[in-house]
Order: structure tokens, then C-alpha cells, then sequence
């Protein structure tokens, strides 16, 4: 048991490097360094997730799904330079359904990821500290589901700007859920990696 703390603490450790790579990232303008930051903090917590994966099959279902995400991101990324060449009702169509698909992976990822978490520090004596996982996957749920509806909205010509509006509050309540997301993993490896 004490094996398998460590190699998920060791895994959390590195996922939350990663989200914090992501944020550095978000806040850099767009461009080749912007870019690297990004595929660095993709590589971390690929990485974390590989660590974990022996403790638990939710770590390595979490795993197998980054990587189909990060297919997915490649193709997300061929299809918007296309569409900036020029926009066909179908490509925009093809983008959009892959954009959905991508948000509600990434929802199913974190889900994955602080449910295996919230098992082992439960086994650990840390059941408090695994209730708030449940409650981040949660606002995730919540969040990014408002975001997809968000998205058909905006597909409406003359729902584009109600969207726009609403679109905001739900930016708001994501980055509440990202921070909760961060120090949910900061508490989970500091429990399992230093018992406290």
C-alpha cells in the first residue's frame, strides 16, 4: 500500500505541474514559446498520469484517455487553420463536434483522475480531503456542460450575442473549478507523499 501512495503522490505531484505549466501558458501571448509551455505541461501530466497508473485502473483509463485527447487537440488544430483558409458550414460543423467531444473528455478525465484519488487517500484516512475531489470533478461537470450549450448557442446567429454574455459567468465559475482542481491535487500529493 505504502508503494502505491508514493506512486500516486508522485503522479498528482506532476499533474499539478502541469496544470500550472497550462495556466503559465494561457497567460503567455500566442506563439512559439507559448506553444512549447504548452506541449511541456501536456507532456507532464502524461507523465503523472503513466506513474499512477499501476495504483489504480481509474489512473490508467485517465491515461489512455489523455492520449486520445491529445489526438484530438492535433485535429482540433488542423481543422481551425483550415477554417481560417475558408469556412464551409460542414468544417465549422466538424470543428465544433470535435470541440464538444474534446470538452466533455477532458470533464471525463478530471472525473477519473480525483475519483482514483479520492479512493486512495479514503483508504488512507484523508476521506474529507477526497470529498472535495468529488466536489471539483462536479463544478467541471457543471461548468463545462454550460460551456457546450454555449457553443450550440453561438452556432444561432441571433443567439450569438445572449451566448457571448452568458459565456462569461461560466468562464468565472471554470476558473474557480481550475484552482479548486490545482489545490485539490497540491493537498492530495502532500497527503499521500508526506502525510499531511
Amino acid at each position: 500500500m505504502y508503494a502505491d501512495n508514493l506512486l500516486v503522490g508522485k503522479g498528482l505531484k506532476l499533474i499539478f505541474i502541469s496544470q500550472i505549466l497550462s495556466v503559465i501558458s494561457n497567460f503567455m501571448a500566442e506563439g512559439l514559446l507559448s506553444g512549447l509551455v504548452d506541449v511541456a505541461s501536456v507532456i507532464v501530466a502524461m507523465v503523472g498520469l503513466y506513474t499512477a497508473a499501476p495504483a489504480h485502473p481509474k489512473f490508467r483509463a485517465a491515461f489512455r484517455l489523455n492520449i486520445a485527447l491529445c489526438i484530438l487537440g492535433v485535429i482540433v488544430a488542423v481543422l481551425a487553420v483550415f477554417q481560417k483558409a475558408g469556412v464551409s458550414l460542414g468544417q465549422t460543423t466538424l470543428l465544433l463536434a470535435v470541440a464538444i467531444l474534446v470538452v466533455a473528455l477532458g470533464v471525463w478525465s478530471v472525473y477519473l483522475i480525483c475519483t482514483a484519488a479520492g479512493e486512495i487517500l479514503t483508504v488512507n484516512g484523508y476521506a474529507t480531503l477526497a470529498d472535495k475531489g468529488v466536489t471539483v470533478w462536479k463544478i467541471f461537470l457543471v461548468t463545462s456542460a454550460a460551456m457546450i450549450v454555449f457553443m450550440l448557442l453561438a452556432m444561432v446567429p441571433f443567439m450569438l450575442v445572449i451566448a457571448g454574455i452568458l459565456v462569461i459567468g461560466t468562464a468565472v465559475a471554470t476558473l474557480v473549478g481550475g484552482i479548486l482542481y490545482m489545490i485539490f491535487l497540491y493537498n492530495a500529493y502532500h497527503a499521500l507523499l508526506y502525510g499531511r
